[in-house]
């Protein structure tokens, strides 16, 4: 995956992007952080996958520092703790955002050179046990960054989904739920852009 120049999008979210990768690339080196988080959801397939065709400007995080409950709720105050610290060390404000059990909002605010404006982070705590290992990737606007090949059950799902329509009925665990995903526009969308990234 090359560089992406980005001069075709809007200054603004270019650098609300930028941001972005700082403050990802600090939680990856934070003690409380590193190893604990896990990117999902448009960012993660549109600046890490895909080769930015449009740009993501939300952090989704998923918690997959422990499965068990218990190691969970023990970890989610240092792992909150954590991303706090780091929002405030790149001089982000850390507004208050929505927490429940699911997870936590967290809105950085930060005044640039279009006005006020925040990146914001959803940390999930569902999530903890995905079907294969995270893997680290880099984004065509940080080239240099260290990147690991992807896993044997990650090569074999792409193959997979290179080869073959969706099948909803393997993603979901009730038929109805796969049965609206199958004539989901979005979801179909999405299923479009993924076998275009596996096929390469």
């Amino acid at each position: 995956m090359g560089i992406v120049s980005m001069d075709e999008f809007q200054p603004r979210t270019a650098d609300k992007v930028d941001r972005l990768l700082d403050v990802l690339e600090e939680m990856g080196q934070h003690p409380d952080l590193r190893g604990k988080l896990a990117m999902h959801g448009g960012t993660a397939v549109n600046l890490f996958m895909l080769g930015m065709p449009r740009l993501s400007v939300d952090i989704d995080v998923s918690y997959v520092g422990a499965v068990g409950r218990a190691a969970m709720l023990a970890e989610r105050p240092l792992v909150e703790a954590a991303i706090g610290e780091v929002a405030t060390a790149l001089g982000y404000a850390v507004g208050p955002g929505e927490g429940g059990h699911a997870g936590r909002t967290f809105m950085l605010r930060y005044g640039g050179a279009w006005g006020p404006d925040h990146v914001k982070i959803d940390c999930i705590y569902m999530n903890r046990s995905p079907l294969a290992a995270p893997t680290l990737r880099s984004c065509p606007l940080r080239p240099d960054a260290g990147v690991l090949p992807r896993d044997d059950a990650e090569r074999e799902y792409l193959d997979r989904l290179a080869d073959a329509d969706c099948r909803p009925d393997l993603l979901f665990a009730d038929a109805e739920t796969a049965g609206a995903a199958s004539r989901s526009p979005e979801a179909l969308w999405k299923v479009r852009n993924l076998q275009k990234m596996a096929r390469g």
